[in-house]
């Protein structure tokens, strides 16, 4: 195996566990998705990941915004900025948190501009 577990987890077609490789937006998405589905303080081994309300019973997408933020930095991706956190009604009794995200881009070696002495 090689890369991060899926979440949710899964087989993949080979009956393999499914992985996304480390770093991958896929990893980010998965992490995110993992965050909201879990309370914070549910998880004995890191008790402040997750959001203070999975359940959405008191909705504040300011919030999950501090959450995840503070969550994807704990695990390390901390070139990625949470952009935007919306909740979206499904139905009448549903709602999605959408979450829009960015990565930082780092400069590529060379394309600084270097200050020429004269």
């Amino acid at each position: 195996m090689s890369g991060a577990i899926r979440f949710p987890f899964r087989l993949d077609l080979t009956g393999s566990v499914s992985t996304a490789d480390y770093g991958s937006d896929q990893e980010v998405n998965d992490a995110i998705a993992a965050a909201l589905y879990t309370q914070q303080g549910e998880r004995p081994l890191a008790a402040s990941f997750g959001i203070t309300d999975p359940a959405g019973l008191g909705i504040d997408e300011v919030a999950i915004h501090s959450d995840l933020a503070t969550n994807l930095a704990e695990i390390g991706f901390d070139d990625v900025t949470i952009s935007d956190v919306r909740i979206e009604p499904v139905s009448d009794v549903v709602a999605a948190a959408v979450v829009e995200w960015e990565r930082e881009e780092e400069p590529i070696l060379g394309d600084e501009e270097e200050d020429e002495e004269v």
